[in-house]
């Protein structure tokens, strides 16, 4: 008969539904300090990567899917027919009021919410090329500083 210990230690794996199992490794998505947590979203982020009629909707749709774990960023206009644009993540919603940390005479106003996790804060790089003709766009996608 096995024991109860047995069983917990056996798998961490939580049925998901239709589709068979994840296994849950317990990542904090806002903890942007962790190289783990950047690399899982940099593989998620870059799921995007493709062509579009629309390349608005596409990142519309991450940026409803990163706000399910409470990261954000600001819609970044695409108005040339190719380039590169940049847009810091938010973490919640950024910081801002009192810490503690701070002087009682001071506020913390930190619009990104990454201060003190990283040196420089993370950003979402979009990369995106209009081919002439089709209408579509070729769309890259990124986290980094």
């Amino acid at each position: 008969m096995k024991r109860f210990k047995s069983y917990i230690n056996e798998s961490m794996a939580v049925d998901a539904g239709y589709g068979g199992q994840v296994v849950g490794d317990n990542l904090n998505f806002a903890n942007l300090s962790d190289d783990n947590v950047v690399e899982a979203l940099n593989a998620f982020v870059g799921s995007l990567n493709g062509e579009y009629l629309n390349p608005r909707n596409a990142i519309m749709k991450l940026r409803e899917k990163l706000s399910r774990v409470g990261l954000d960023f600001q819609m970044p206009s695409l108005d040339e027919d190719s380039g590169e644009v940049s847009t810091p993540l938010i973490v919640f919603g950024g910081k801002f009021g009192k810490t503690g940390e701070e002087a009682p005479d001071e506020i913390t106003n930190d619009p990104t919410g990454q201060v003190g996790m990283r040196e420089n804060p993370l950003q979402v790089h979009f990369t995106y090329d209009k081919a002439s003709g089709s209408g579509s766009t070729l769309l890259t996608a990124r986290v980094g500083e």
